[in-house]
């Protein structure tokens, strides 16, 4: 009788855990990467026209091959197992955080003497490389 008690509670720990993600479902790598993607251009777009927020979203919908409708309806999946998408928010904001820190070892690394201002003084040079001089001839026949 102890044994089959045992084997049930086994059982019953086994099945409830680790909830089995459904294959019509965004799995989690590839919804992290959109999502990554998505709140990224979703930011840069903030005071952008809604054509242009609607073409970065389909752009990136189009990279994962994925539809707005399969997106949605993970979104639901994922909001109604929230460890899951906490999970995935997680990832992404250590993902965030790595790529903040970047930068900022970027701009740090940046050598101050390469900082020039202009001669009156309203405008600084932060271009580390060579200068780039493009001579037109388009200026000189309209003068004429």
């Amino acid at each position: 009788m102890k044994i089959r008690w045992t084997l049930i509670a086994c059982l019953a720990l086994m099945t409830s855990c680790g909830k089995e993600i459904p294959d019509e479902i965004i799995q989690p790598e590839t919804m992290e990467k959109i999502l990554y993607d998505y709140h990224l251009s979703m930011s840069m777009t903030q005071s952008s026209k809604n054509t242009e927020k609607e073409a970065q979203k389909n752009f990136i919908f189009q990279k994962y091959q994925v539809t707005e409708a399969e997106f949605d309806s993970s979104m639901v999946w994922y909001t109604r197992e929230s460890k899951e998408l906490m999970a995935i928010y997680e990832n992404l904001e250590k993902r965030f955080k790595r790529e903040h820190a970047h930068i900022e070892r970027l701009l740090e690394s940046r050598d101050e003497s390469s900082t020039r201002m202009s001669m009156s003084g309203d405008t600084v040079d932060i271009w580390r490389k060579g200068k780039i001089h493009w001579f037109s001839i388009c200026n000189s026949y309209l003068m004429k």
